[in-house]
């Protein structure tokens, strides 16, 4: 044989050999250059535009008491917003206070501030519409109640379904003098051109459980999600009483436009303790959900974030740990059509791409903006949008002037 032969096989056989230790090595070296250590470097940042702020409505006397604003769009894409208003004798000796009796229905003390008894004014849950984007504004509905509070018809999780039907949340655990109704949250419907409410639709069985709801909104596969939270005492247990339960974070998912609802939480046994309070959720881009949270730790009121995976049919809460965004009230996210979540805040704004990772919103020449109190926002079809929130904060009667707000602005990338 000769030499060049040898050299030839000898050359061959090291390279069959040696062959799928170069291939993995080739593998382990490309896998390393293309996954840096730690996360991926976060997407240009997004900006705000100029920011303008209009008063929207005021009671028609002063200091007016308007709170507990609710915002949503109709089909036809026109606004509408609700809220609370009182009118009556800023003394409260000038006005009845809540019999007896009627506290007793709550567990409550007989005697407490007389500013925050709300018996014996006038209250009314009012909707306003506007058909140019917010420029003008008109009166749509107005409904009366009497309570302790103002707090049974507050409009925060008020929206339009599809076929223009209002879909309004009642709390009917502030309505306990009303023997006729559940008392706990419970769903009505408004059809287009009807004048009364429907009948009250249960969500969860009173005789177990007692729960609220403080959002519903549309997911992008056309399911409605209601978001809050949930006792596990019977609806008949007193404020006074289940203060000493602890609640846990409700979600629950509707198919078929709100006729019927089912259960879509797990919370897995290794989150730990995490008691229930306000809570948001926004719909990402991936379809899983970026959540905040307003619970306690140590005793302390914090802000929490998770991030809500697809679990089944359902979702799986995960990644829970403290947000950067420093404590407020109820949060209030609002996923753009853009693409990022929004955190809207007394304290500011925030976003967030993967529901993990939250950055301040900057507007222009270094302005901060701070929402009004217990914010709820939309974004119309052009992009803009809109935060609603009343002037003051939860304020007993007559010691601030209250109004309602709209906010608004726009979404650009930046550098």
């Amino acid at each position: 044989m000769r030499r060049s032969d040898l050299t030839r096989r000898v050359l061959i056989g090291l390279a069959l050999a040696l062959g799928p230790l170069i291939v993995v090595v080739a593998l382990l070296l490309s896998r390393g250059s293309s996954e840096p250590d730690g996360p991926p470097p976060l997407p240009p940042a997004v900006h705000a535009t100029a920011v303008e702020r209009a008063t929207i409505y005021h009671s028609p006397q002063t200091p007016g008491y308007t709170a507990w604003v609710g915002a949503w769009q109709m089909p036809d894409d026109s606004l509408m917003t609700g809220f609370v208003q009182a009118t009556g004798p800023l003394d409260a000796a000038q006005r009845e206070r809540t019999p007896a009796n009627v506290l007793r229905t709550f567990g409550a003390p007989p005697e407490g501030d007389p500013q925050r008894d709300f018996w014996g004014l006038a209250l009314t849950s009012r909707f306003l519409r506007s058909t140019d984007g917010g420029k003008r504004w008109r009166p749509f509905r107005s409904d009366a109640f009497e309570a302790i509070g103002p707090y049974g018809y507050t409009s925060q999780a008020t929206m339009a379904l599809k076929d223009g039907t209002i879909l309004r949340r009642v709390n009917g655990d502030d309505l306990r003098q009303v023997r006729s109704i559940p008392h706990t949250a419970f769903l009505q419907r408004l059809a287009p051109g009807a004048k009364r409410w429907s009948e009250p639709q249960v969500l969860l069985d009173p005789g177990r459980r007692t729960y609220q709801l403080s959002r519903i909104r549309y997911l992008r596969d056309g399911r409605l999600i209601a978001t809050g939270n949930v006792w596990d005492v019977p609806a008949t247990t007193t404020p006074r009483e289940r203060a000493k339960t602890v609640s846990t974070y409700l979600l629950m998912l509707s198919d078929d436009g709100g006729k019927t609802w089912r259960n879509g939480l797990r919370i897995p046994r290794e989150v730990g303790p995490l008691p229930g309070n306000e809570w948001d959720t926004g719909e990402l881009p991936s379809g899983d959900l970026a959540a905040v949270m307003r619970t306690q730790e140590g005793g302390e009121q914090v802000r929490k974030q998770g991030l809500l995976e697809k679990d089944g049919d359902g979702f799986v809460l995960t990644n829970v740990r403290r947000a950067p965004m420093p404590h407020s009230g109820h949060p209030e996210l609002l996923a753009t059509r853009q693409g990022p979540v929004l955190d809207i805040a007394t304290t500011g704004v925030s976003y967030t791409r993967d529901g993990l990772r939250w950055q301040p919103l900057r507007f222009p020449s270094g302005r901060s903006y701070r929402s009004n109190y217990y914010p709820r926002s939309l974004q119309t079809p052009d992009g803009t949008v809109h935060v609603f929130g009343h002037k003051g904060f939860d304020n007993p009667y007559g010691a601030v002037d209250q109004s309602i707000s709209m906010d608004t602005f726009r979404l650009r990338k930046g550098p």
